[in-house]
């Protein structure tokens, strides 16, 4: 029988964003948009299939990934029919430089019941803003194999080979196990095989604890199915009627949602799923989470003895567990002495506590009112006695300090109101869920109170404190709550927390082993109290070495590398984005508080600076931010008008204490800034703010020349008494230097220019030599010194896109980010020798680079060869040292000379 195409279903995805779903790449369509993870979802990503007509004998796994959006490597698993254990076939790593969606296939025999996609890092595209990675189309071949029937003899022969040992030994081979329990054991052994690979042990244990129950229910079934069918035999069919009930009530459980089975099986409080079911569509029915007690895990039912030659029950209690809810003592599972004995001291705890609830209540006392707590509700209590006070001195556990804060808010009269349906599936609430915080502590941080939101922001930090790596995420989280929260005046109390987020990220995606790294905050009341339209600082980074490392040398061994990666600058600006956002508030209180948690995030190193520029006042965002209609986006809309006014100001305000974020990288975005911005500042306000950030670039000279800052300026500035205002700002700014203006106002031809013959005046080169090779041109004629600078000069050349005269050591540069058509290369940065290359080689060229530069070293792009910054470079040139300029190549001279005729 030739191989078809098998038909899949979704069993389970790691993430995925809306209008995204898993079941999008069952079509098999190539072109489709496919399955994409969240944005930012944590890693690692995957997604399991399932073959919808059973197992089958699979020949080919073939997969197409996203042309942006793609994995580095993609590691494919099968599980085999009725095993719990994952089998890795083996893994692909797609091409790094490819601009089109990638099709991978997997030549295989192998019988399968499901396929696991299973990816951790993804190739840096700069269309992935926001580290996903998608899959468009998934097609599984092979030939269906006959599914074995419950009762026959192949089934009973594949129970005794894949049915675990210890359910084999609990329940004797001579019963039928359930069916349906069989495949809850193997996928809950799978969850705890999977949970372990992690790390993540207690995740471990729940599986263990909710396999080993569902073995119970397993034997119980076994038990009434036999006592069942001795009953009909018998004809007493009241008997088997009661037995029958007893069947669906233990098998109403079984086939509860997985998830939930869990929870409930290891009493714990119920929670929304993260990932949908099969179907992937959100429900919007409110849910209400559930108080976890003991009375959520459901009892065995009570058998009845019928009959003496019946098989007897047993009271077996593995692993001494904890006997399920609600069995009474006369049940077919008879409890212990020391089961017995728990239970009672349970009953006699919660009398107490709802004697304590009454007292309270009778007294209208506070929290620190009520008497004789038992230990374990002492850090409930002391959070509203003294929260810092009592996180600063007692060691601080996750788990348990998130159970009794969650404890103590249910039990509140003041205990936080429901979320808002439209918030219950936000990406901040999900990925609190997902790091275990409770429903009631998602309740805290969303609510409108002070008091809550404290609570709230204080265990957030403790817990960061305690792992900045494992919870930064959640940080981030709750700043994103606080900072959507309808409550302006309650972002000044998370400001902290945004601080701890970014020190987590560093540590997360850096390499800082052997540093510790934390937030240390300033004392600014004085600063905060005479803030106006200026941004304040109040935190910067601690560093504690902890090796024998220079921390001299960190700046260019840790931040550096961490600037440059895509997943910590999409994290970075995920968590800024809440306070850019509230930069328009009309509350000018909520509107500095904003501006100084930017400001203070972006004085810590590795920030991203080009990023968050671009991002804060390129126009593309402007639009973006607004919220509004393509033809709506101009400065004639009042909102669109605002919106880029209160960014314009925060630009200038952010820059004026952190000089840092005005960069070579950062330099062609403030550069379309100025064009954009100079003719459209009307306001006092905006224009104030404009020039001050042309002032503050025009001092950058290690960044920008006189030339470009007067481009930016002249292409659509046409106000004259602007032209002069902008030439006093140049001329203070040189006369703080200690030098003449370098750009200088023509009152007679109303032009701004850039002072050449005061620069030639300065570096004492004579009109009529090249200021680059030294050459001396026989007359002081400037068409002569033009000539000779496009046509001989060595150590210049032409921008073959818009034909400028460009110093060769510059031509990289100039390519990457200033060339006017660079839109016709195709050409990226190495990060190691810095020059351009072609995209389409740019990976075998990484493969070649063995360059390490240090700080004033720079690459030839013309023969490869190691300078210093300098004249060193320009000697380089003009003296012949480089064997590949075709100005001082004997074999090409005769080729240029031969142009230059014909032309």
């Amino acid at each position: 029988m030739a191989d078809s195409q098998l038909q899949l279903k979704v069993l389970q995805a790691s993430s995925f964003e809306q209008n995204y779903a898993p079941d999008a790449v069952l079509a098999a369509n190539p072109l489709s948009d496919g399955w994409r993870t969240a944005p930012n979802a944590a890693a690692p990503h995957f997604l399991t299939l399932a073959l919808a007509n059973g197992p089958a004998e699979v020949s080919s796994i073939q997969f197409v990934a996203h042309e942006a959006l793609t994995p580095l490597t993609v590691e494919v698993y099968v599980l085999p029919p009725q095993e719990a254990t994952w089998q890795r076939l083996g893994h692909v790593r797609m091409a790094e430089n490819s601009n089109g969606r990638q099709r991978k296939t997997f030549k295989v025999k192998i019988r399968a019941a499901q396929i696991r996609f299973q990816m951790t890092e993804i190739v840096q595209n700069a269309e992935n803003n926001y580290s996903q990675i998608s899959l468009t189309s998934v097609l599984i071949k092979g030939e269906q194999v006959s599914e074995i029937r419950p009762g026959s003899a192949q089934m009973s022969a594949f129970k005794d080979k894949f049915v675990p040992e210890a359910v084999k030994q609990q329940i004797g081979h001579n019963q039928v196990y359930n069916e349906i329990v069989i495949k809850i054991i193997q996928q809950l052994n799978m969850n705890e095989s999977l949970a372990v690979e992690k790390d993540e042990y207690l995740e471990a244990e729940r599986m263990s604890v909710a396999c080993k129950k569902v073995q119970e229910f397993g034997k119980a079934l076994d038990q009434l199915e036999i006592k069942k069918a001795a009953a009909v035999k018998r004809k007493d069919y009241k008997a088997a009627q009661e037995i029958k009930e007893n069947i669906d009530q233990i098998k109403e459980i079984i086939t509860m949602d997985l998830d939930d089975m869990i929870s409930t099986l290891n009493g714990e409080q119920l929670k929304k799923k993260v990932v949908a079911k099969a179907n992937f569509q959100t429900e919007k029915a409110n849910f209400q989470p559930q108080k976890a007690n003991f009375q959520q895990i459901p009892q065995i039912p009570q058998i009845q003895q019928t009959r003496e030659n019946e098989i007897p029950e047993t009271t077996t209690n593995h692993n001494e567990e904890k006997p399920l809810a609600g069995q009474q003592q006369n049940a077919q599972f008879a409890l212990s002495e020391e089961e017995k004995a728990e239970i009672e001291e349970e009953r006699k705890r919660r009398s107490e506590e709802m004697k304590q609830e009454r007292l309270r209540k009778a007294t209208k006392g506070g929290k620190a009112q009520i008497p004789d707590l038992e230990p374990q509700n002492a850090v409930a209590q002391n959070l509203g006695k003294s929260r810092s006070e009592h996180f600063q001195t007692t060691p601080f556990h996750f788990i348990q300090a998130l159970e009794q804060l969650s404890q103590y808010w249910e039990k509140s009269e003041q205990a936080p109101a429901q979320i808002p349906p439209q918030q219950t599936h936000s990406d901040p609430v999900q990925v609190l869920r997902v790091l275990n915080f409770s429903e009631i502590f998602i309740r805290l941080a969303a609510s409108k109170s002070l008091e809550h939101v404290s609570d709230a922001v204080l265990f957030a930090k403790c817990a960061a404190q305690g792992d900045l790596v494992a919870y930064c995420e959640g940080c981030a989280a709750v700043c994103e709550i606080v900072a959507e929260n309808a409550n302006l005046s309650l972002l000044n109390h998370a400001n902290q927390l945004f601080a701890f987020a970014y020190v987590g990220f560093m540590q997360k995606f850096g390499r800082f082993e052997r540093f510790q790294l934390e937030p240390i905050f300033l004392n600014v009341d004085d600063e905060l109290s005479k803030q106006k339209e200026n941004a304040v600082i109040y935190a910067n980074l601690g560093v504690k070495n902890t090796g024998s490392d220079d921390l001299n040398s960190i700046q260019n061994q840790l931040f550096a590398p961490l600037g440059q990666n895509v997943q910590f600058a999409n994290s970075i600006l995920k968590l800024i984005s809440t306070p850019i956002s509230r930069l328009q508030e009309k509350q000018k209180r909520t509107k500095l508080q904003a501006l100084n948690i930017t400001a203070t995030l972006a004085s810590f190193p590795a920030f991203p600076e080009r990023q968050f520029l671009a991002f804060l006042i390129s126009k593309t965002q402007i639009d973006k931010a607004s919220n509004l209609k393509s033809t709506e986006q101009n400065l004639l809309n009042k909102q669109y008008l605002s919106l880029y006014e209160a960014r314009t100001q925060a630009l200038y305000a952010v820059i004026s204490v952190q000089n840092a974020l005005i960069s070579k990288n950062s330099a062609p975005i403030l550069l379309d800034f100025l064009k954009f911005s100079l003719p459209n500042a009307n306001k006092k306000e905006v224009k104030d703010a404009v020039l001050g950030v042309l002032g503050l670039m025009y001092g950058a000279d290690d960044v920008f020349t006189p030339l470009q800052i007067l481009n930016a300026i002249s292409e659509n500035l046409k106000n004259e008494p602007l032209k002069k205002q902008i030439a006093g700002i140049f001329s203070a700014c040189d006369a703080q230097r200690g030098g003449t203006p370098r750009i200088v106002y023509l009152a007679e031809s109303q032009k701004l220019i850039v002072n050449i013959n005061i620069q030639q005046q300065q570096q004492q080169v004579p009109s009529n030599m090249c200021q680059f090779c030294l050459f001396q041109c026989k007359t002081s004629n400037i068409l002569e010194m033009h000539k000779h600078l496009l046509l001989e000069c060595p150590c210049c050349g032409i921008c073959p896109g818009c034909h400028q005269l460009i110093e060769i050591p510059c031509l990289p540069d100039h390519l990457l980010h200033s060339c006017s058509n660079s839109e016709q290369f195709n050409v990226l940065e190495c990060k190691k020798c810095l020059c351009a290359v072609d995209k389409t080689q740019l990976s075998e060229h990484l493969k070649e680079c063995q360059f390490a530069l240090k700080g004033e070293e720079s690459v030839c792009p013309l023969c490869g060869a190691v300078l210093k910054d300098g004249e060193d470079a320009l000697v380089h040139y003009s003296d012949g040292g480089c064997n590949a300029n075709p100005r001082t190549s004997a074999d090409l001279q005769g080729v240029i000379r031969q142009k230059m005729e014909r032309g």
